[in-house]
């Protein structure tokens, strides 16, 4: 009777140690899991805060194009031309960038809707 006692005794200790090596490996899975998954997490945020950055400066950019455009309305000129090609072309290049911005990422919804602002001024540059 003791040896059947040894015998399972052994057996279980053996079971244990299979169940043990199986809960470390998992542990070790897990954290590699976690640490990959924190490092995309924390380049992710590096990103966001950059295209955040971005589109405040585009937004900025854009506010004082729209103050140039205002006050040379105001000023009685942009029925005759004065607009320069310059700033033509600036507008251009800053809707393409926010409509790439978009089109990558929701942005500051203000700056989302410069593209359908640029794409109804209609500049004479004659």
């Amino acid at each position: 009777m003791s040896r059947d006692l040894a015998a399972e005794n052994q057996y279980l200790r053996q079971e244990i140690d299979k169940l043990t090596m199986v809960l470390q490996h998992q542990k070790q899975r897990s954290a590699e899991f976690l640490r990959a998954d924190l490092d995309k997490t924390n380049s992710m945020q590096n990103e966001l805060s950059n295209l955040q950055a971005q589109s405040a400066n585009m937004w900025k950019e854009y506010q004082q194009l729209m103050r140039t455009v205002a006050a040379k309305q105001h000023g009685g000129h942009l029925g005759h031309g004065s607009i320069s090609r310059n700033n033509s072309v600036r507008f251009e290049r800053l809707g393409s960038r926010v409509d790439l911005m978009s089109s990558s990422n929701g942005t500051h919804s203000g700056v989302s809707s410069l593209s359908s602002s640029t794409s109804s001024l209609h500049i004479n540059d004659h």
